[in-house]
């Protein structure tokens, strides 16, 4: 009795153990099928972060067909999924020599009206700019239409694009839009970032005064005043956003650093004694001895960019703001 006990408890875990492998092995394959797949959730989410700041809830299929009627006001159910996205993506990102992308087109008209731009959702920026130009907010039309009013009015009709190349290592300058310090920050902290200046190429703003830029906190170490231990503090400068609406990467490049060296980051610190850690200028390190590493909100700090690059820009001095069209 005994016996066949012990060969039942033997027979039990066979089986808990075959199935939780074909459970596992299961599980691998629908994630492997699905990651060989496309990365149609991906897009959908970027431009749903680009519209509306945050992540939609629902069905694949729901998602799309809101931003489809978002952007134009309708719904097209003829075209594959894969399509439909990919002209939703094309209508935001993409520009071409006959009609620029939403988010350069957006870039373009913030500029015309202020000489610089804003960060945020796409639809917050043109319910801001029609707020202070027709002292109302026409977010009942479709995205295109609004633009359409909004072009007419500060563009006389349309943007001026331009496709440029760019060389790696094109200087940015930041202001950085967070205090941070050794004291206080923890690795993983993202610090927002904001262009100072407009970046152009060959007449081009390539990125705008006001562009969203971010870093991240690599590392933070407080000074440990009575073993008289440096400050640290590591940081990684992680994109910026371009004028096209597309993230590109940063480093911190020798031509940025020497830039650097003449601007302050606090009372005492600068950024003389700044070190560069990892391949390329990819983290920056701060060791101040005996105290902490302390860099305020609104300094400023070179960057560039870290790749060459493609990148659809604007022309500027397009017609005036006429809020009476």
């Amino acid at each position: 009795m005994e016996l066949s006990i012990l060969t039942f408890e033997k027979y039990l875990k066979k089986v808990c153990y075959l199935s939780l492998l074909s459970f596992i092995l299961l599980i691998f394959n629908v994630n492997f099928a699905f990651a060989q797949s496309t990365n149609m959730p991906d897009k959908v989410t970027q431009i749903e972060v680009a519209l509306y700041g945050s992540i939609s809830s629902g069905s694949l299929t729901d998602r799309i067909s809101n931003l489809e009627y978002t952007i134009w006001g309708q719904r097209d159910y003829s075209d594959s999924l894969d399509d439909r996205l990919n002209r939703i993506y094309n209508a935001v990102f993409e520009s071409t020599d006959q009609k620029a992308g939403i988010a350069l087109d957006v870039n373009a008209l913030e500029y015309a009206y202020s000489k610089e731009v804003s960060s945020g959702p796409i639809l917050d920026r043109i319910s801001n700019l029609e707020k202070k130009i027709y002292g109302t907010i026409y977010d009942s039309y479709s995205l295109m239409d609004r633009l359409n009013r909004l072009n007419n009015t500060l563009l006389g009709g349309k943007v001026n694009q331009v496709n440029v190349s760019v060389d790696a290592g094109k200087l940015i300058r930041f202001r950085i839009l967070k205090t941070i310090s050794s004291k206080d920050s923890v690795a993983g902290d993202i610090v927002p970032l904001a262009v100072d200046e407009n970046v152009t190429e060959k007449g081009a703003i390539i990125i705008p005064k006001g562009s969203y830029g971010e870093l991240r906190i690599v590392e933070a170490e407080r000074a440990k005043h009575y073993l008289g231990s440096d400050g640290k503090l590591q940081i990684e400068f992680r994109f910026v956003t371009c004028a096209d609406g597309i993230n590109r990467p940063l480093v911190i490049s020798k031509e940025a650093i020497e830039k650097n060296k003449s601007l302050p980051l606090t009372v005492g610190v600068s950024t003389a004694g700044l070190i560069i850690l990892g391949p390329v200028g990819l983290i920056t390190g701060f060791f101040v001895p005996g105290r902490d590493v302390e860099i305020q909100k609104d300094t400023l700090f070179y960057a560039s960019l870290k790749n060459d690059s493609q990148i659809w820009g604007f022309l500027p001095g397009n017609k005036n703001v006429n809020a009476n069209q």
